[in-house]
């Protein structure tokens, strides 16, 4: 079994979808599996941690101080909803 691989550890999601050709990439290992004339067994896309659990993740947070500390919800459902889900998309989508 041949596993093609287009990961660049700690991109964003984001990152994954519009920047530095990682997509195209992507794109190009299916067309590569294709021409074999295999189908692929498995496609592996992993994606979303750094989006929220990396150096912004503070802005994820109100401060402890506040009245509503702890996450904000409509923070991180912009997050995840509009940003991480419109990447996810775009990336599948291909």
């Amino acid at each position: 079994m041949e596993i093609e691989q287009v990961a660049h550890k700690g991109d964003t999601v984001e990152s994954m979808a519009y920047d530095g050709g990682q997509l195209h990439d992507f794109v190009r290992a299916i067309e590569r599996v294709a021409r074999r004339g295999q189908s692929p067994h498995a496609i592996l896309v992993s994606g979303g941690g750094n989006d929220i659990a990396g150096a912004w993740f503070g802005m994820l947070l109100d401060h402890r101080a506040s009245p509503v500390h702890g996450l904000n919800a409509r923070v991180v459902e912009g997050v995840l909803e509009r940003r991480v889900r419109v990447a996810y998309t775009t990336i599948l989508s291909r």
